[in-house]
């Protein structure tokens, strides 16, 4: 592996961690300044990172417009897919997380930033090109990106065993569509985009219902 491609990707995965210690010092309020500075650094270094990576592997980026059916479809069958869980399922403790800092004023804003710009950009840059990269084993490496995106989302909870059940597979198949994604078309917009939108989506939907 080319040693400028490897180090990429590993500056790539550090960056989710700049993010949560970010996050962390968000919620404890008393360092915010500190934490929204991390933020910062996470989320411009991954997109730096994404286009250095882009022109180590000389992939060339595909047309933007191509995707646009496929995203909006996709996004529709998962968002039935997400309704049909609810309804069988308790709401994930990581959303349950997220819906009780949205009703906190001092953190609603910066959490509607984190959640819909902020971990979408640094989350496709840690799971999908940190870890599968330019990848000739996108089955091992799409399998681990998904474990470990599932985990980064799931929080230790006092639900049911057919909730936690039903929420990982609920992540397990959005991580899944994202790394087909990645392995299609090796452009990090597009994913980024995507997952962007699905996080809207996702936001809009909790606080309308």
């Amino acid at each position: 592996m080319n040693v400028k491609k490897a180090f990429c990707r590993f500056l790539l995965i550090l960056m989710f961690f700049v993010e949560q210690l970010g996050l962390a010092f968000v919620l404890i309020k008393t360092k915010t300044l500190i934490g929204i500075a991390l933020l910062l650094v996470s989320v411009i270094g991954v997109i730096f990172l994404q286009m250095w990576y882009q022109r180590l592997i000389n992939v060339k980026l595909s047309r933007f417009s191509k995707y646009i059916k496929f995203i909006v479809l996709t996004l529709i069958v998962l968002l039935i897919v997400e309704e049909v869980i609810s309804h069988f399922s308790s709401t994930s403790a990581n959303q349950q997380l997220i819906n009780h800092l949205l009703k906190d004023q001092s953190t609603k804003w910066i959490m509607t930033v984190l959640g819909v710009i902020i971990a979408p950009i640094v989350e496709e840059g840690t799971f999908r090109t940190g870890i599968m990269g330019n990848t000739k084993h996108p089955v091992i490496l799409g399998t681990i990106s998904t474990v470990l995106f599932v985990c980064a989302h799931m929080i230790s909870t006092n639900q049911s065993l057919i909730s936690i059940i039903l929420n990982i597979t609920a992540y397990a198949l959005i991580s899944a569509v994202l790394c087909l994604l990645y392995y299609r078309t090796k452009d990090w917009r597009v994913n980024t985009v995507f997952h962007i939108s699905w996080n809207l989506l996702s936001f809009v939907t909790s606080a309308i219902f």
